[in-house]
């Protein structure tokens, strides 16, 4: 099963994510894509970690998504991927190629039996971008997000830390 995890910053995506994660038999695994490049994102990073403990396996991807995944798929009984927003920042930094990748992680997504909680930021509901790195970068992320969203059979819209099914049936599962 593929769940799609959306929504603001701060929402409480990855920790909705973990506590569905922490709620399935170990193995655990989760796909981190964000690199370190301040302070601010460090102490991010921290408290993931702490969120996460020892009960995740953590493997570290800020480009190679599509490779991850694929290996999750024999590995753990349930994956977080946190997050594609800072998965396609890293490679437009970068300059790498983005139709290659994008298209490469969708047929992994396709391919995989592996159940995956996929997190990303929601950039739909603000306003356009003033400059053309930010206005590509929210066209993508949309492309990203409505691609996943496609293949996912939840889609969860995370709102000051209340889920919101988008997708899917919620079974009668209360929000974290």
């Amino acid at each position: 099963m593929k769940i799609f995890i959306t929504g603001g910053i701060k929402s409480g995506k990855t920790f909705y994510a973990l506590k569905r994660a922490k709620a399935l038999n170990p193995p655990r695994g989760y796909i981190a894509t964000a690199l370190v490049k301040d302070e601010d994102m460090d102490n991010k990073v921290k408290k993931h970690r702490m969120e996460r403990g020892a009960e995740f396996e953590t493997v570290e991807v800020p480009i190679g998504l599509a490779a991850a995944v694929r290996l999750a798929d024999n590995k753990y009984n349930i994956t977080v991927v946190d997050c594609l927003n800072m998965w396609l920042l890293n490679m437009m930094e970068e300059k790498i190629d983005l139709e290659k990748s994008f298209n490469e992680f969708i047929g992994a997504l396709r391919d995989t039996a592996a159940q995956l909680l996929i997190v990303s930021n929601e950039v739909s509901s603000g306003v356009i971008p003033g400059d053309r790195f930010s206005r590509e970068f929210v066209e993508k992320l949309g492309e990203i997000n409505r691609a996943v969203a496609g293949i996912a059979e939840e889609v969860i819209l995370m709102v000051a830390g209340n889920s919101v099914y988008v997708k899917g049936e919620s079974n009668g599962r209360k929000a974290f």
